[in-house]
């Protein structure tokens, strides 16, 4: 009988808002009822809502919920009783985990929120500071998850042979975010922040956004949005470079990067850019761009590199050098003041 209540009070727009629990605000991110309606309508195409009740077995209001999120996300279209698939990214994303024989558990609820937390190297402390959740609820979680992480010690993350499931989760986090912000925020650290909007922000555009002033040309599809740092300032190369590394998504993005740093390393500080490395997060994946453009093949997040041939073609010229500190600036060329603002 509740959720008729929550579906009244939604529909009718009435003042005093039915209760739903945590539990229940938690199983509208993703639940089985959105996974069942997905995978019928990748066996059946097109279905009535009568059909869909009958093959799902769930209640009209669960089913209701359900096709609202769905239509929200762009998983599907809704033509008066029909239910259709539509065509995009996240539903390619979501047809290849289903062939993959995917489990959805792992994604509904407050797993969702634990595994975007664990795009990156973090701890149980980390994740429950940054979730507001218990440190036992982290564990827990973290126990069902485990197929899909890898752990160092007392920190994990999401497998990098993972790819598929990390679009997802980076869809259905900026998805989120997008509802509630004007923007999506990458990083941030005290009053600093990098994000990326598809709206003029007040702040410093940086990351992919600044590349054509340094030679390089940006594929329309990462134009969608705009890059901004904040608070505004004049920002140096080596600032716009691991800015564009933390918002890489993938190896496409990331080639973009590696091009950035090839074509402007002579301007550019590599200390400089360590710090900055280290104070966005990204060491790792700074360490594996050094690895491969000095061809060395102990390269760890191995996904998010493009073949050498295939960088020549994209780019126009080769990705290679014996050291990456050859012709580039030394700390003499900066002031004390420019070198600290890394740390």
């Amino acid at each position: 009988m509740h959720e008729w209540y929550i579906l009244k009070s939604v529909v009718e727009r009435r003042d005093k808002k039915y209760h739903i629990s945590k539990k229940e605000l938690n199983e509208l991110i993703i639940n089985k009822t959105d996974v069942k309606i997905i995978k019928e309508l990748l066996k059946s195409g097109n279905l009535t809502l009568k059909e869909l009740r009958e093959r799902i077995k769930r209640t009209r209001i669960s089913i209701y919920f359900s096709l609202k999120k769905l239509e929200s996300f762009g998983f599907i279209i809704k033509n008066g009783s029909m239910v259709s698939l539509s065509e995009n990214n996240a539903l390619n994303i979501f047809k290849k985990l289903v062939s993959e024989k995917f489990d959805f558990d792992y994604i509904i609820g407050e797993r969702l929120d634990v595994l975007n937390s664990l795009m990156e190297w973090k701890s149980p402390d980390d994740i429950s500071h940054k979730l507001g959740m218990s440190t036992s609820s982290v564990y827990k979680y973290i126990n069902q998850l485990m197929p899909l992480l890898d752990k160092s010690k007392n920190r994990y993350r999401i497998k990098r042979d993972k790819r598929l499931l990390m679009e997802f989760v980076r869809f259905m986090r900026d998805d989120m975010k997008s509802k509630n912000k004007e923007f999506i925020e990458i990083w941030s650290h005290r009053d600093e922040m990098l994000i990326k909007t598809g709206k003029p922000f007040d702040g410093a555009l940086t990351s992919f956004s600044r590349f054509h002033e340094f030679g390089v040309k940006i594929n329309d599809d990462y134009m969608n949005f705009m890059y901004y740092f904040k608070p505004k300032k004049n920002l140096m190369p080596e600032e716009i470079l691991v800015h564009s590394i933390k918002s890489s998504e993938n190896k496409d993005m990331l080639s973009h990067s590696i091009a950035f740093f090839m074509k402007n390393k002579e301007i550019m500080n590599q200390l400089m850019i360590e710090r900055l490395a280290n104070k966005f997060d990204v060491m790792d994946l700074w360490m594996d761009i050094y690895s491969y453009i000095t061809n060395n093949e102990n390269i760890k997040n191995r996904d998010m590199f493009i073949s050498k041939d295939e960088f020549r073609r994209r780019f126009g010229f080769e990705c290679s050098v014996k050291k990456i500190g050859e012709n580039m600036k030394g700390d003499t060329d900066y002031s004390d003041e420019v070198l600290l603002i890394s740390k």
